[in-house]
């Protein structure tokens, strides 16, 4: 019996082999201690790499700002350089850092989950009956904030209460 391979498999290995021998800027090494000029250079190269858009950074370290500056691309269509103070659309990523930052401080002893608000933000509304916790788990009451850059079309429908 002859093996025959697809001319289909052959087309696509031979547009594909160019591009595989082309090759893509090395993967910097992270660095191995807290080396500013290091972890800069570190992302430098990080940002090189293909389809990567940018990024903003900020170290501090004892309270001093050691490095702050913006990687890559603010987008790929016209590409703007990102800077130390570029915004970006972040959603709701930051809720769970602020969890996570919040349990290690738990862990720590530092602060419990259980504190009222009201032991860091005395003047915020209900701040006495809501603990931390209540916030980590969504449960404060208080209503979503929407920033005004973006509108959901289920906002724009007025809320019924009944």
């Amino acid at each position: 019996m002859k093996f025959r391979i697809p001319l289909s498999i052959v087309l696509a290995a031979t547009l594909a082999i160019p591009t595989l021998l082309i090759a893509a800027p090395p993967r910097p090494k992270l660095p191995d201690t807290f080396d500013v000029a290091a972890i800069d250079a570190y992302l430098t190269g990080y940002m090189q790499q293909p389809d990567r858009v940018g990024l903003s950074v900020a170290i501090v370290k004892d309270g001093e700002i050691v490095l702050q500056k913006g990687h890559g691309k603010r987008s790929l269509a016209d590409g703007r350089p990102v800077e130390k103070d570029t915004l970006f659309a972040i959603g709701s990523v930051s809720k769970q850092f602020t969890c996570a930052a919040l349990l290690l401080l738990a862990e720590d002893g530092k602060l419990s989950v259980n504190d009222p608000v009201a032991k860091y933000y005395p003047q915020l509304t209900r701040a006495k009956d809501i603990t931390l916790l209540d916030l980590m788990n969504h449960v404060s009451g208080y209503p979503d904030y929407y920033p005004l850059d973006f509108l959901d079309r289920r906002m724009l429908a007025p809320i019924i209460r009944g």
